[in-house]
């Protein structure tokens, strides 16, 4: 769910987008609420945390050129800006945030605002993705600067993002490398295989046996497939099964 601001002090502009989005049931999309000034833009964001600020440049109170300093001094936690005017020639005086997503000008197309949005909804959804698999990949002892270890994470969001489940007949060469394959731009899996073979065999051999015996009890010397496989399984939640 991505979690929006609409900020904008003509009114009718945040109704009609806020009910546009609302009755059309945008996948994904929820306006958490409008600010019709700089002030309530700040006190929303505050308070509600969104994800993205959808934000006017011309506003009472505190203009959109205010609120920008203020996201980047004062808060830790910043969402995502698109920023929307009908005036281009204020955009001179924005400066390079990285927090900037995108820029609208009046009048524009919803339906481009739809799809900027749901592209942010996916580099979201993919953040998490990785940072669950961090998280995951942090109960073993892997050289996290390793080419294998960037393939191994990379490869397993690629995947959960082609897959809403793990298939009981998961094929490590169709599933996972050839995905990195197409990432990368390689003409042979045997440079990943390679890369990725290394750096669980390294991964084997330091973590602690205690730990590895508790997710491979049957295993002393999981393969890559057994330990790839592992891995999604837990990010699914599924039930632990017998792995050979």
């Amino acid at each position: 769910m991505l979690n929006v601001i609409i900020a904008d002090d003509n009114k009718s502009f945040d109704i009609n987008l806020f009910n546009y989005l609302e009755t059309n049931n945008i996948h994904n999309i929820h306006v958490q609420g409008i600010a019709t000034n700089g002030l309530e833009v700040l006190s929303l964001v505050k308070e509600l945390q969104p994800d993205v600020v959808l934000l006017d440049l011309q506003m009472p109170k505190m203009n959109g050129v205010e609120v920008l300093k203020k996201l980047q001094s004062e808060f830790t936690t910043i969402p995502d800006v698109i920023l929307i005017t009908a005036y281009p020639n204020l955009l001179n005086n924005i400066a390079d945030y990285p927090f900037i997503k995108d820029t609208f000008i009046k009048p524009f197309s919803v339906e481009d605002f739809i799809y900027k949005l749901s592209l942010l909804d996916n580099e979201k959804e993919e953040f998490k993705t990785y940072e669950n698999f961090n998280k995951i990949l942090s109960n073993f002892e892997f050289n996290t600067s390793s080419k294998g270890y960037r393939y191994i994470l990379d490869g397993l969001v690629l995947f959960v993002n082609n897959n809403d489940h793990l298939s009981p007949n998961f094929n490590l060469e169709k599933d996972f490398y050839n995905n990195l394959l197409i990432k990368y731009n390689l003409k042979s899996i045997y440079t990943i295989k390679w890369n990725v073979d290394k750096t669980i065999q390294s991964m084997v051999r330091y973590t602690k046996k205690e730990i590895l015996k508790s997710f491979f009890p049957n295993l002393s010397k999981p393969t890559s497939k057994v330990v790839i496989n592992k891995f999604l399984e837990m990010f699914y939640n599924l039930p632990g099964e017998k792995l050979a």
